[in-house]
């Protein structure tokens, strides 16, 4: 059992590399080194708890996660009707990938129970992470501040903006606010700022800043209120909020991206949205398969001729919907149940909140709740929050 914790201390401390250590298959079918690693920490320990005949422990929610992905392969079988062979593989392999980070959360739950990690450590060493994003970030600002020349590769271009390690603003920007919930709330909690602490902080606040993602600063205003409301504390969401005013007050621009106005990507969005409602219409109780979106929208005459090489092509820009449009309504509902118990952990762990409430906000506009390094970090915060819920009854 001390080789998996180490082994969890690895896949954390990967964790920065993002999409810089992508494998791309073709045919719109990429795979991370991240998606190895965890797939290998989960097969191993699995595995290892079979020879050993050790017993597993089930977290909170897990029979209903199940049920969902139940519904999903049901969605993806159905589905599946009108989707070539080699479609349907590839279809199941997102599934195959949803499945295995959901593992993460069984895994991560019986190490941290098993081997006493404490959470102080799992919450450290994520900020240490967010620290080497918002570093590796801004390096990139200033050394390479134009996506443009991969957009052959089906990125979208991002000038003078945080990229790195996601190679999109969008998602960089949501893990730093991650990181600065854990590492608002760590300080907090323990009612004292180190000079690490404080120098993390400033770090991955201004690398934050620096993605103009507007989305991202929409999830960090929803943290800053869910902060401010746990701890009870008006003063606190004013100091927030009047630096964040000054923050947006000073940002310069630079380019058309880095302005809070722009209408180009609103209007992508709505247009993104209006093909997952009518999608949504013709298949509402299954949905069209998780995750079968790509080929369905494909077929609808959504895409153009690189619609195998657009990263964006696989989802809908907010989370709902996508699961509307890929397990329909009974999917929704049963993706819905989880939540709906993970929520009672919230009283025990004001991180799990914070992060939870701002990330469904932040998905209304995104499909962060299917980001593969979203999904990472939520469940492993989860796994903590769970065994501290275990712990305190």
């Amino acid at each position: 059992m001390s080789f998996l914790k180490y082994f969890f201390y690895f896949l954390l401390l990967l964790f920065p590399l993002g999409n810089l250590g992508r494998i791309e298959l073709g045919e719109g079918v990429n795979v991370s080194i991240n998606d190895i690693v965890i797939f290998g920490f989960v097969l191993y320990f699995f595995v290892f708890k079979l020879l050993k005949k050790e017993k597993i422990e089930f977290p909170k929610a897990t029979k209903e996660i199940a049920l969902f992905v139940f519904i999903a392969f049901i969605s993806l079988f159905w589905g599946s009707r009108e989707l070539l062979p080699n479609q349907i593989v590839i279809s199941g392999l997102y599934l195959f990938r949803w499945v295995v980070y959901a593992l993460l959360y069984i895994v991560a739950f019986n190490i941290i129970r098993n081997t006493k990690i404490k959470p102080r450590t799992i919450y450290s060493l994520l900020i240490l992470i967010t620290a080497v994003i918002a570093i590796l970030g801004l390096i990139q600002y200033i050394i390479y501040p134009d996506l443009g020349n991969l957009s052959y590769l089906g990125w979208d271009p991002h000038l003078h903006r945080i990229f790195i390690p996601f190679f999109d603003p969008i998602f960089t920007g949501a893990i730093l606010v991650l990181g600065l919930i854990v590492l608002a709330w760590n300080n907090l909690e323990q009612k004292k700022l180190t000079w690490w602490n404080a120098l993390a902080g400033i770090l991955v606040y201004i690398a934050f800043a620096l993605t103009y993602s507007r989305a991202a600063y929409f999830m960090f205003l929803v943290a800053l209120i869910a902060t401010a409301y746990l701890r009870k504390s008006l003063i606190l969401f004013l100091i927030g909020i009047l630096v964040f005013t000054g923050t947006l007050l000073i940002l310069p621009e630079r380019s058309y991206g880095n302005k809070l106005g722009r209408e180009e990507t609103l209007k992508a969005r709505i247009e993104n949205w209006s093909h997952a409602v009518k999608i949504i219409m013709k298949n509402p109780i299954l949905g069209v398969g998780f995750n079968s979106y790509r080929y369905v929208q494909q077929k609808e005459g959504y895409f153009g001729e690189d619609w195998e090489k657009n990263h964006a092509g696989a989802g809908v820009d907010n989370s709902f919907l996508f699961i509307l449009a890929t397990t329909g309504i009974v999917g929704l509902v049963f993706y819905l149940r989880p939540l709906l118990i993970i929520g009672r952990m919230f009283k025990t762990s004001p991180i799990l909140a914070a992060s939870l409430v701002s990330l469904i906000f932040y998905s209304l506009t995104t499909n962060g709740l299917f980001y593969s390094w979203i999904m990472e970090w939520v469940w492993i915060i989860l796994a903590v929050s769970a065994v501290k819920s275990k712990e305190n009854k």
